[in-house]
C-alpha cells in the first residue's frame, strides 16, 4: 500500500516539474506542397489564441521525412476570424527546408512552436 502511494506521489511531483506545455493542435493549408506549383504560400492555423508581437516565440520548423527539422522564416502571424493565431510562409522556403528527395512524393512534419507549446502536422511533398 506504501508503495502506491509512493509512486502516485512520484507521478504528481512528475506531473508539476513538467509544466503546463501542451500540445498544440494544428492544421496545415495546403495539405499537400507541390514544388513546381505556383502557389505562394504554406499557412499554419492553431488552437491557440493570437497575441500581438509574439515576434521570436514563434518558430516554425519542416521535417522531411528521414531527416532533421529545418528552420522556416515565418512571414506573417495573425489572427484568424475565431481570433486563433495562425503563421505563414512562403512556399518556397518551405520547399527548400524539404530539400531534394527520390521519387515524385515524400511527406514532411510541419513543426509549429508557440511559448514552448508545438504542435505538428504532416503533409505530402510533391515534385
Amino acid at each position: 500500500m506504501r508503495f502506491a502511494i509512493v509512486l502516485v506521489g512520484l507521478a504528481a511531483v512528475g506531473t508539476f516539474l513538467v509544466g503546463d506545455a501542451r500540445a498544440l493542435d494544428i492544421q496545415v493549408a495546403p495539405q499537400m506542397l507541390v514544388v513546381s506549383s505556383g502557389g505562394s504560400n504554406l499557412t499554419i492555423h492553431t488552437d491557440s489564441e493570437f497575441i500581438p508581437n509574439l515576434g521570436d516565440a514563434v518558430t516554425l520548423e519542416i521535417a522531411p521525412e528521414g531527416r532533421a527539422p529545418q528552420a522556416v522564416f515565418i512571414e506573417s502571424l495573425f489572427a484568424d476570424d475565431c481570433g486563433n493565431l495562425v503563421a505563414r510562409c512562403n512556399r518556397l522556403d518551405a520547399a527548400d527546408a524539404v530539400g531534394e528527395f527520390e521519387g515524385k512524393q515524400t511527406t514532411a512534419t510541419v513543426i509549429l512552436t508557440i511559448l514552448g507549446d508545438s504542435g505538428e502536422d504532416v503533409i505530402s511533398v510533391k515534385k
